[in-house]
């Protein structure tokens, strides 16, 4: 069906390389699939672990991250990939079992393309659950993932559990200088707040609501779990403790005390800011509490339950001097920012604005980790980064190398708020909005947001947020 290329054949087939999937909406669902104009030939493949990267090219916004990379890893064979952060290192190697979409060329295993199969001549995504079986014979150990504790590295990956071809990403040799070496198990900051990152937390809880216990859908409470997913990424919203695989944070103590008054047990599932759209509308999460702010395209497919002020920050280096208040501050600089996140949306939107006056928009980078965003500030490599404004300030408290110079509400250029996230139309948001009044009233939800440094984010009332009650911007169309 497809074509395993030996180093040697490369070039002979560098014609290939025009295959281009479609460009395909943020939310996909597993149904949609991309195609391509060209598809390779077909020669059976004979051997087992062979990794063959054909012409591949990403990008993330404008920036091109992945230009034309083709690479050939035979059976039993060792490949490091060297190269600063943000070079499109984890990219890559995330391509390899389809973590990440390409935009051009295509990956081989054995002969077998990853993520793809060929119909007529062209090629289409797999679906969601033909892609999930490809992975069960991709090994893989993450960067900033958890491992087995009482594994080593080589028997970590056995775990994977089969592995034809295993991919393990290198970490390069460098270190934020702003960072200390060991986490803390607390932390006293600039602003007064003890953040404790231990793994006992003594979190706040709350007794169970029975009018809001009693609006969950059937379906939903039958298991006596409420599953959440939260994305453990950003210190003080949702991040690893000290032992580096409890998620700990606001996020996770607000998920906490709305399981709490719904009855039920909080059942907390670690995912990526990619992964969670998709995997609340097939029904394996059902509500996500992440920092999500709500939007006109996110309302087309979620219900939201508010509970905290949506703010994002700018930050940059102690020595700058910069004050970001709109588009033409940013005119020129070097940002580092989420893809696919709000922030991403309104620096385009600011960009734009550039462009029509004629001057130099910004240049928007992007890095897969919060550590990796950090170090490329630190070092210099980029001017500003933008992201939620509770992490750039718990730096600013934290750290003597970095400032906030700038804030922006996320729902730019109108307000929005931060909110647990919902299938649209199960019925689960009015009562996630009732257990979070409930906590409000007692005064559990203020302690929580107390304890992380979050008081001034804090919402008098929590309101179900639906397509239908969704206030659109003005100037701009639902």
């Amino acid at each position: 069906m497809t074509t395993v290329f030996s180093s040697s054949e490369a070039a002979a087939a560098a014609h290939l390389a025009e295959a281009t999937p479609a460009k395909e909406p943020a939310s996909p669902s597993p149904s949609q699939g991309g195609k391509r104009t060209t598809t390779p030939n077909a020669t059976p493949a004979v051997t087992r672990g062979q990794v063959d990267i054909t012409n591949v090219r990403k990008s993330f916004g404008t920036t091109e991250v992945l230009k034309g990379v083709s690479l050939s890893v035979p059976p039993g064979g060792v490949a490091v990939i060297v190269g600063p952060s943000g070079s499109g290192k984890s990219t890559l190697l995330r391509t390899i079992n389809h973590l990440e979409k390409v935009d051009g060329g295509y990956i081989t295993i054995d002969g077998e393309l990853v993520g793809y199969e060929v119909r007529g001549n062209k090629l289409h995504e797999l679906r969601e659950k033909d892609i999930l079986k490809q992975r069960t014979h991709i090994g893989m150990v993450f960067q900033s993932f958890n491992l087995f504790p009482h594994l080593t590295a080589l028997e970590n990956v056995i775990e994977a559990p089969i592995l034809p071809a295993v991919v393990l990403p290198v970490l390069a040799g460098c270190s934020d200088p702003g960072a200390s070496a060991a986490k803390p198990e607390s932390e006293a900051a600039k602003n007064g707040v003890v953040y404790n990152t231990s793994v006992d937390q003594n979190r706040i809880r709350g007794e169970k609501d029975g009018a809001a216990s009693a609006a969950v859908p059937a379906a939903i409470a039958k298991d006596g779990k409420l599953t959440v997913a939260t994305t453990a990424g950003s210190i003080p919203l949702s991040f690893h403790a000290t032992d580096d695989k409890t998620p700990i944070g606001v996020e996770v103590d607000i998920a906490q005390l709305v399981a709490d008054k719904l009855g039920l047990e909080l059942d907390l599932q670690v995912t990526s800011w990619e992964n969670w759209p998709l995997k609340t509308q097939s029904g394996d999460f059902e509500a996500v509490f992440s920092n999500v702010g709500i939007n006109a395209a996110r309302v087309k497919l979620f219900d939201f339950s508010t509970y905290r002020a949506a703010y994002m920050g700018f930050e940059a280096k102690k020595s700058s001097s910069y004050d970001i208040k709109g588009s033409d501050d940013i005119s020129g600089l070097k940002i580092s920012v989420g893809s696919g996140t709000n922030q991403e949306k309104i620096l385009l939107a600011w960009n734009k604005e550039l462009e029509d006056k004629g001057k130099a928009p910004a240049t928007l980078q992007y890095y897969s980790s919060d550590a990796d965003t950090i170090l490329a500030l630190s070092s210099g490599r980029t001017d500003l980064n933008l992201g939620p404004y509770p992490s750039v300030t718990y730096r600013e408290n934290t750290r003597d190398d970095l400032k906030v110079v700038g804030k922006v509400n996320a729902g730019w250029p109108a307000e929005t708020l931060v909110a647990a996230t919902t299938l649209k139309g199960n019925g689960l948001a009015p009562a996630i909005t009732d257990a979070l009044n409930s906590t409000i009233k007692e005064g559990s939800y203020g302690k929580v947001l107390e304890r992380w440094g979050l008081s001034e984010e804090a919402l008098p009332e929590s309101k179900t947020v639906t397509e239908a009650t969704f206030v659109t911007p003005a100037g701009t169309t639902k």
